[in-house]
């Protein structure tokens, strides 16, 4: 599977039992941050959650609408919760 930086994929996140509380269930939408030239190189990809919580303003929140971003409705991309996943392993096409 080939990822490019912007894509809105699923990721299957750590085992429920291996989640803290304050995170997310597994699959979860993230949106992709890394470079595309280590997007098509390396085995992992940088993504950072995607919520549908209410934006509260914090620095590290990034507030995204469906006409201008590709979600289906008003989310938050939590970057405070960013992550390095194996594309392989964890990016996965399975619908929440």
């Amino acid at each position: 599977m080939t990822v490019t930086r912007g894509d809105i994929v699923r990721v299957d996140f750590p085992e429920e039992d291996e989640i803290p509380d304050c995170e997310f269930d597994s699959p979860h939408p993230a949106v992709v941050v890394q470079n595309n030239s280590a997007n098509h190189q390396l085995d992992t990809v940088t993504v950072v959650p995607i919520t549908t919580n209410d934006y509260t303003g914090k620095d590290f929140e990034v507030q995204l609408f469906p006409d201008e971003d590709g979600v289906e409705r008003v989310s938050v991309a939590k970057a405070n919760l960013i992550a390095s996943v194996s594309i392989q392993d964890r990016i996965t096409n399975e619908e929440e």
